[in-house]
């Protein structure tokens, strides 16, 4: 994931993180082709409402070819929108649960964040994993139930943003910033979400760990932005946020996370945070595919003592 951003300032190194992230997509390309064409094939045989009742995300993309005579992969720019779309959310889906690293280390400093989160995981489910399991298949939608949990992975997110957005602006767009009339006409906008979840007048104390911000607070609409707004927001959001809230609920009960190499720094480094005295470097972030720590973010895992 993280080839075409390291070694930028080396030509060398350059070069061959350049070669391996041309390659590695060149596979996937491929098998995902491959996967498509078969998966296509099937669907022709199958019956028409079992093809309408399908939501994969490959079957919601081939729906729409299956009255068409062509066969799609001899059709390229259907294929390539297809293979992108489907890339798409596979990238974007390993990239939330994997951010989950944030919300376990903002945890394990905060004890009694997650002994809220395990009472409302026992309160909306039930105590028993399997029970817990049972009632989920049953009923997914009860994981909007998790109000508390939600407020834990807001959190992450406004502390930890993954990414953010550019905007290109449309020709004769003006902007006023500090009384300066701005002409910003076919220029691209970095849209900095960093910048408002840390504003004190968006989020009152923006460097303390509130889950419950977002049930007892009044936050402003446009504020938390990680997954961004509007038409450009991400597709895949309400998904990206129903599978943190099932694997927390899934996780949380049975473990305990400690963070690893934290070295807390004895004053501030930055002037928009102090969290680095209590998480030293892993509050700052590098640039990959989205953000991460700085050095990675290993976890000590044990299992949780708790009393039922």
């Amino acid at each position: 994931m993280g080839y075409a951003y390291d070694g930028g300032y080396n030509s060398l190194q350059q070069f061959f993180n350049t070669f391996n992230t041309w390659r590695t997509t060149r596979i996937i390309d491929r098998y995902i082709a491959n996967k498509l064409v078969r998966r296509y094939d099937e669907l022709k045989n199958e019956d028409s409402y079992v093809v309408k009742k399908s939501k994969s995300i490959m079957d919601l993309v081939l729906r729409q070819k299956l009255d068409n005579p062509r066969v799609i992969a001899g059709d390229r720019e259907f294929m390539e929108m297809a293979v992108s779309n489907v890339k798409s959310f596979l990238v974007a889906g390993h990239e939330t649960t994997a951010y989950l690293g944030y919300a376990y280390m903002l945890l394990s400093k905060n004890p009694q964040a997650l002994e809220k989160a395990r009472q409302e995981h026992d309160q909306v489910f039930d105590p028993d994993l399997n029970r817990t399991v049972e009632i989920l298949r049953a009923n997914p939608g009860r994981l909007y139930d998790l109000h508390y949990t939600t407020g834990i992975i807001k959190e992450a997110l406004r502390l930890f943003p993954a990414a953010s957005s550019t905007r290109t602006c449309a020709k004769g767009y003006r902007f006023m910033y500090k009384g300066r009339d701005l002409q910003l006409t076919d220029q691209i906008v970095i849209i900095c979400s960093l910048a408002m979840h840390y504003n004190p007048n968006l989020f009152p104390s923006p460097c303390e760990f509130q889950p419950e911000r977002y049930t007892t607070q009044a936050v402003p609409k446009d504020a938390w932005r990680p997954f961004e707004r509007g038409s450009r927001s991400c597709i895949g959001q309400n998904l990206a946020m129903m599978e943190m809230r099932m694997v927390l609920l899934l996780v949380l009960r049975s473990f305990d996370f400690e963070a690893l190499g934290i070295k807390p720094h004895n004053n501030p480094i930055a002037t928009y945070t102090n969290l680095d005295t209590i998480y030293g470097d892993l509050i700052y972030q590098r640039q990959a595919l989205t953000a991460r720590p700085i050095g990675g973010q290993s976890m000590k895992v044990k299992f949780a003592e708790r009393e039922y």
